[in-house]
């Protein structure tokens, strides 16, 4: 089983990320350390597994600056989780979102498939409905409702 980190198992707005994201890089990255850090559990994945032969895997999107935080933050509630990382950066100016939803849904579907993964919790609507296409031997479920526009 596999859940994206931010939205379904851990607390994230959007409108915080993106005041962020407007700060200069020194303070931007500082920023974005501390509100990762203080992310609380929305959901406990744990509650999905049903014995040992079950395996937990998070996807992130998230930037590669902040992996060490994130995986302190997996190991101290999810010792025995996967974290793969699939750097899908932010919408850039003139990018459409459809353009940024279609790499964020091919690296996804790459590493739900290489691993063999059986089922998918996101909140994004429309990554969704692209991963079922592109994951066919993968249950891809919608948890936590985000419009599939982004801010």
């Amino acid at each position: 089983m596999a859940l994206i980190f931010d939205g379904v198992c851990v607390e994230i707005d959007l409108g915080i990320i993106r005041l962020i994201d407007h700060m200069n890089k020194e303070d931007r990255d500082d920023l974005k350390k501390f509100y990762y850090i203080k992310r609380a559990n929305l959901l406990n994945p744990l509650d999905f597994l049903i014995d040992d032969k079950d395996t937990l895997f998070f996807i992130t999107g998230r930037e590669l600056a902040f992996k060490d935080v994130t995986l302190a933050w997996a190991s101290k509630y999810y010792p025995d989780s996967h974290l793969i990382f699939v750097e899908t950066g932010h919408l850039e100016i003139g990018q459409s979102f459809e353009e940024w939803n279609e790499i964020q849904a091919q690296r996804k579907a790459k590493a739900i498939n290489e691993n063999n993964i059986e089922v998918y919790f996101d909140d994004n609507v429309a990554l969704i409905l692209r991963l079922r296409e592109l994951c066919p031997n993968c249950k891809c479920i919608l948890y936590g409702g985000r419009p599939s526009f982004e801010c």
